[in-house]
């Protein structure tokens, strides 16, 4: 089977990413959509926390 081409895009940034790309493409494209939307959003929340920590930081660094 073949990967989505957004998960060819993740799994490029990725180190080692060659074997998320074997792994993902061996599934269904329906499970390949499911596992992309929800990648979407832990990786949304996990940024926004990103985010929050370092403006904590910038603020306590410049008080």
């Amino acid at each position: 089977m073949s990967l989505l081409p957004e998960f060819q895009t993740i799994t490029g940034l990725i180190d080692n990413g060659h074997l998320l790309h074997d792994e993902i493409s061996a599934m269904p494209r329906t499970s390949q959509r499911r596992m992309y939307g929800l990648m979407k959003e832990i990786m949304k929340d996990e940024l926004i926390f990103v985010i929050e920590v370092e403006k904590r930081k910038l603020r306590v660094n410049h008080e």
